[in-house]
């Protein structure tokens, strides 16, 4: 260990003689500024440059617009705060190693074009680095060399176009990396392997072509992942799979044209999806459908022509959802909304070809609380489209509508509004809703043109009852009279038809109970007694025969079987051949057994 301290030691004592001598030699030298300005003893205090401002006892130096061309030396060794920003500052070469206990460095909106090579491997305890708003072009191999406790990386509005594969290595705390409004095209596949910690990564307003899944493989802790303003094609299959933590994505401001079924898989903890500003021409249902603790999603300003049913499939716990400003949409499915049980904030502004909305299309909604349905194309709206005894907000400025009488309650929602201060607290009065009736305005008829619907008088409100409504509603009580009249009739004579036939039935029970006596005599068998099977066959048969007319016939011949019906009296001959000609031929007799008494 003392082999390895005394080199550090000797370049520590080198250091601070190289310090003293630059402040011997500082113009500033005993005229400084600030809290720790001054001549004095030098021991643990320094010299504030003009236009600084500087306190030993928080440690902390601020030089902001101070038109300083190289980073200050001659402040104190153990500032732990320093702020150098809006100055014209071109390098830190040789400047940082004066610092050793820094923790917060702010050297943005300067002129810097490059962060070198080992320049911070003195400010071990840095946490926070802010070089935004520069000219640096790349990041060298050996940039943060040294930076083992930063946490904050600010590298935002560069021109960086190249990151060296190892600049990164001693970042093994970083947790949050800003790469925004740079020139970045992609990454060297390794890039990100030391930055097991990372939390945060903005990437917005780069050149990237795809969402960089090779790297965020190594990024598990990642909660916040930004890269709208690319020019990202598709969502290509698990693109972020191992994002596993992912709380929030942005998306938005690319040329996303598709979404790969899988493409969102293994983001189970994300709560907000940003997709605004891309090229899709049909939601993502199936992609989306994987997010189930999805609660914020917004889609506005795409190419989609419709929402069709449960558009938004498995979202249970989805609470604010953004469909503005799609301007090929002109049709809303009823069940479009069904499976969000937890909306509660909804808004579909601006969209041009939406000019109705079908009935009870929030219904299926109970928690839903805010809709913004602001210019879009409504001619009319009917209370039955809203919730209304659960809303809290209402916006519907901006469309064409037509006042008559669709519009009454609206417009007395608006009277209501005019007679109350303040919110009625009952959740079943309506008045308590807010709706912006100052700019609700009428686009037809001509005479009300861009009139306050609540303005108009009640009398061009309410629809009059003219003569073609009366004739109308005349012709439908006579049709209905008539249908009715109609089935009373056909009912009528079906219970007629009925009775007749239960008086035929019951005549024909007792010919079959009194057929002994109809024989005249004549008995079957010797012992005055009818085989049982005989009677049951006859039994049989006289049911089955038609209805019988109260009339009767001679006994027909024995032996004259004629089957052919008689001048159209079918019931009289189907009785005569059912009664007599159809008793099966084995129990027939040629003569009759006539037994005198």
């Amino acid at each position: 260990m003392e082999h390895v301290r005394a080199p550090v030691a000797r370049r520590s004592a080198w250091r601070f003689a190289l310090w003293l001598w630059l402040v011997a030699a500082s113009p500033g030298w005993g005229r400084g500024g600030g809290a720790g300005g001054g001549a004095g003893a030098l021991g643990a205090h320094g010299l504030c440059p003009p236009r600084c401002s500087c306190d030993d006892s928080t440690k902390s130096a601020a030089c902001v617009a101070a038109a300083l061309e190289v980073v200050p030396i001659q402040l104190n060794p153990e500032a732990t705060h320093i702020n150098l920003t809006r100055n014209n500052i071109h390098s830190v070469q040789l400047t940082l190693a004066f610092y050793t206990k820094l923790t917060t460095l702010d050297i943005s909106h300067n002129n810097i074009n490059t962060l070198g090579n080992r320049n911070f491997d003195s400010n071990f305890d840095l946490v926070f680095l802010n070089a935004s708003n520069n000219s640096i072009l790349s990041i060298e191999k050996n940039a943060f060399i040294g930076l083992k406790s930063l946490i904050i990386l600010d590298l935002d509005n560069n021109r960086i176009s190249n990151v060296h594969p190892l600049a990164f290595k001693d970042l093994h705390q970083l947790q949050e990396m800003r790469l925004s409004n740079n020139r970045l095209v992609s990454f060297e596949v390794e890039l990100f392997k030391p930055l097991v910690n990372l939390k945060t990564l903005t990437l917005d307003n780069n050149q990237l072509l795809e969402i960089p899944t090779d790297n965020l493989v190594f990024t598990v802790n990642m909660e916040y992942l930004t890269l709208s303003g690319n020019i990202i094609q598709t969502v290509r299959e698990s693109s972020a799979s191992n994002l596993r933590r992912l709380k929030r994505l942005e998306l938005a401001d690319n040329i996303i044209s598709e979404v790969h079924h899988s493409g969102l898989d293994g983001l189970i903890s994300l709560q907000y999806l940003n997709m605004d500003r891309n090229n899709l021409t049909v939601i993502p249902t199936a992609a989306l459908s994987k997010l189930s603790n999805l609660t914020h999603l917004s889609l506005s300003e795409n190419f989609f022509e419709s929402i069709p049913p449960v558009s938004f499939q498995s979202l249970f716990n989805l609470r604010h959802l953004h469909l503005s400003r799609l301007e090929k949409v002109s049709k809303i499915d009823s069940r479009a909304f069904v499976d969000n049980i937890n909306l509660e904030r909804i808004w579909m502004n601006d969209n041009l070809r939406i000019s109705t909305i079908p009935t009870k299309t929030f219904h299926g909604n109970p928690k839903l609380t805010h809709i913004s349905i602001k210019s879009n194309a409504l001619f009319t709206l009917q209370a039955s489209h809203f919730p209304l005894d659960q809303l809290q907000s209402l916006q519907l400025a901006g469309n064409p509508l037509h006042c008559n009488c669709s519009l009454l309650w609206l417009w007395k929602l608006g009277q209501e509004h005019s007679k109350h201060a303040t919110p009625v607290g009952n959740a079943s009065d309506y008045s308590s809703i807010f709706i912006d009736f100052s700019d609700i305005r009428c686009t037809t008829p001509e005479h009300l043109e861009n009139a306050l619907l609540a303005n108009v008088p009640e009398s061009e409100i309410r629809c009059s009852i003219n003569w073609i409504t009366i004739m109308t509603a005349v012709l439908l009580l006579g049709v209905t009279v008539s249908i009715v009249v109609s089935i009373l009739y056909y009912v009528g004579g079906m219970k007629r038809c009925s009775k007749d036939k239960s008086k035929h039935v019951m005549a024909d029970s007792d010919l079959t109970s009194n057929l002994p006596k109809m024989s005249n005599g004549i008995m079957y068998g010797a012992n005055h007694q009818k085989p049982s099977d005989d009677k049951v066959e006859i039994n049989r048969y006289l049911m089955m025969a038609p209805q019988m007319q109260d009339t009767y016939h001679s006994t027909p011949p024995w032996h004259t079987m004629n089957k052919a019906p008689m001048n159209g009296e079918l019931c009289e001959n189907m009785y005569q051949q059912f009664g007599y000609e159809s008793i099966p031929h084995r129990k027939t007799m040629d003569r009759p057994h006539i037994v005198y008494v």
